[in-house]
C-alpha cells in the first residue's frame, strides 16, 4: 500500500487496500471480533474530539 501510494497508482492502491480489508477481516473472524467493535473505537475517538477542552 505504501509503495502503491508513493507511486500515486490508483489501481495498485486499490488492489493492496482490498488485500488489507480481506486480511483484517479474515483476522478478525478468527478471533471472534466483531467489525462493529472496531467502528464503535473509531466512533468513540471521533466523539472524543468533537468535545470541547475543559479550561482550568
Amino acid at each position: 500500500m505504501i509503495i502503491a501510494a508513493k507511486n500515486r497508482d490508483a489501481e495498485e492502491l486499490s488492489m493492496e487496500s482490498a488485500d488489507l480489508l480481506y486480511h483484517l477481516f479474515v483476522l478478525l473472524q478468527e478471533q471472534g471480533l466483531p467489525f462493529q467493535a472496531v467502528l464503535d473505537v473509531l466512533k468513540a475517538r471521533h466523539a472524543d474530539k468533537d468535545e470541547p477542552k475543559e479550561t482550568e
